[in-house]
């Protein structure tokens, strides 16, 4: 949408900027917490834990401005649609920060002696999860409401994953009790994995509010 104020047209492009910012270090951060469980390497841990200040500094951002606009500039319409989703969005997308975090800090602690399955099937379970946020992202940035019904649906695919996941989890643990603080941590990590799909669903409900000014009762 085209503004004859161009002070304002700036300050909505730089909320779009930085939700794209905010997006791209998401995805990277996911990508790293995934190598953490698989390599249990602590530096690359370490990095993921410091993108999340930098998340956490472009919600504050973000919502500093939202607010801001919302105050001095009384949007309209599409704008203010735009503004409110922008407000939802970004705490769903700090949230996912947090649950990555989590993994990279449960990630690199766990034994290398679990099983090589184990690890297997938690990195499957992940790397669906990152595809769905990468998708979810995508179509966040460029508007596209068939996708965006069509991504929500993968996040019953993970819970399944994680269901599943628990149960090899608990079986082991039966039977290899020296492993039950490993064995918890691998656990917490699916379960962080399982909520981001909850969150990306959660963003994919604003993703339809905003392009159709109403939310998805399907």
């Amino acid at each position: 949408m085209q503004h004859t104020d161009k002070n304002y047209e700036n300050q909505i492009n730089s909320i779009n900027e930085k939700l794209v910012m905010m997006g791209s270090i998401l995805e990277q951060q996911f990508s790293d917490a995934l190598k953490v469980v698989a390599s249990r390497d602590q530096n690359l841990a370490n990095k993921v834990i410091e993108k999340d200040d930098l998340i956490n500094q472009l919600n504050h951002d973000i919502s500093d401005l939202v607010f801001q606009i919302i105050a001095m500039r009384q949007p309209m319409a599409d704008d203010l649609r735009f503004l409110f989703c922008s407000i939802k969005i970004i705490r769903d997308l700090e949230r996912i920060g947090d649950h990555l975090t989590t993994v990279a800090k449960k990630g690199y602690r766990v034994s290398t002696n679990i099983p090589d399955q184990l690890i297997e099937k938690l990195e499957v379970l992940g790397g669906k999860a990152s595809v769905m946020t990468h998708d979810a992202l995508n179509c966040l940035f460029e508007r596209k409401l068939a996708q965006a019904d069509q991504i929500a649906e993968r996040d019953d695919i993970i819970d399944d994953l994680h269901g599943n996941f628990i149960k090899d989890v608990l079986s082991y643990m039966k039977e290899n009790d020296d492993f039950i603080p490993d064995s918890l941590a691998l656990i917490q990590i699916s379960k962080g994995i399982e909520r981001i799909g909850d969150y990306v669903t959660n963003i994919m409900e604003e993703v339809h509010f905003l392009i159709e000014g109403k939310y998805n009762n399907s």
